[in-house]
């Protein structure tokens, strides 16, 4: 099945940071009119309303300077494989993620801004399918522990679950994880599972519970960004599987089409991990994807 993408789906899945202003989360154009002043257009010119004049004597009320906006920065990324994972040392994966961080960090501290939030989309384990929750964890707790080594411990952070984890203190359950500054919705490995572990009923239980979180959205002319933090993609990819090629995504229409029921009411973000760097998206553009609205996926 091939479906257009008309939702505002931002897939991504190296480590990236990214800069939202909340001034600019809205768009469109107003008329700004006086209590009781009729914002008619006349013959092409807009009838304003006049300015009542200041009396002799009194001062003029000056019109204060309004507080300039701070941007909030989310970073993202996913797929970590922590190679210290369950073990007693941290020194590799700290090692493999620091510079990455240092680079982010650099960035930000040049342009006089801080980061504020973090979103990680699983695989934390460096065992393939133990699903230990201790492993889980020591993979969590190194890459938490580096990051507020480098960008510091005032973070809004998500941690949510690949493949290769099991469920622990730290993972997000699926469902609404908000800030003040934007909205959050996790989609966990346990909900929407990868490649021979697909199951249609749960692909269909958590594609209704994001349908009554748009749904709340929507009815409160939310503005505000709003990422949907997935380890498995929603398009068709040529992981392999034993069952069926390509391997992931069978259920994906489900999501897909709440998506993009709410595309344009509500600034959705998608993102995802999952796909490394093997060339399984090579139709979308490598190892490194990004869609905008309006561009094509293949969904089942």
């Amino acid at each position: 099945m091939k479906k257009p993408l008309i939702s505002r789906l931002l897939p991504l899945l190296l480590i990236l940071s990214m800069l939202i202003s909340l001034a600019s989360c809205g768009s469109g154009t107003a008329t700004s009119v006086t209590a009781g002043e009729d914002p008619t257009t006349t013959s092409g010119s807009a009838v304003l309303p006049t300015a009542p004049s200041t009396p002799t004597g009194t001062p003029a009320t000056e019109t204060p300077t309004p507080e300039p906006v701070v941007p909030t920065v989310v970073i993202a990324g996913s797929d970590f494989q922590n190679p210290s994972a369950g073990k007693s040392s941290e020194a590799k994966g700290s090692l493999y993620l620091t510079p990455i961080l240092e680079q982010i960090r650099d960035y930000y501290d040049s342009v006089g801004l801080s980061v504020n939030g973090l979103l990680f989309g699983g695989d934390y384990n460096y065992y393939e399918y133990e699903y230990d929750p201790k492993n889980t964890l020591s993979g969590i707790t190194t890459l938490r522990n580096t990051v507020h080594k480098v960008l510091g411990d005032d973070l809004k952070e998500v941690f949510i679950q690949g493949n290769h984890d099991a469920v622990c203190d730290l993972i997000a359950s699926t469902g609404a994880h908000d800030t003040a500054a934007y909205g959050v919705f996790v989609v966990n490995e346990d909900d929407y599972q990868q490649g021979d572990m697909v199951n249609e009923e749960l692909n269909k239980a958590v594609a209704a519970k994001m349908r009554a979180y748009f749904s709340e959205k929507a009815a409160m002319n939310y503005s505000k960004p709003i990422f949907v933090c997935s380890h498995v993609p929603l398009h068709t990819t040529a992981r392999p599987s034993k069952d069926f090629v390509p391997g992931d995504a069978k259920y994906a229409q489900y999501l897909f089409d709440v998506l993009n029921e709410f595309g344009d009411r509500l600034n959705i973000i998608f993102l995802y991990g999952h796909d490394h760097s093997n060339g399984w998206d090579s139709y979308l553009g490598g190892s490194s994807v990004y869609l905008k609205p309006g561009d094509n996926a293949h969904v089942r």
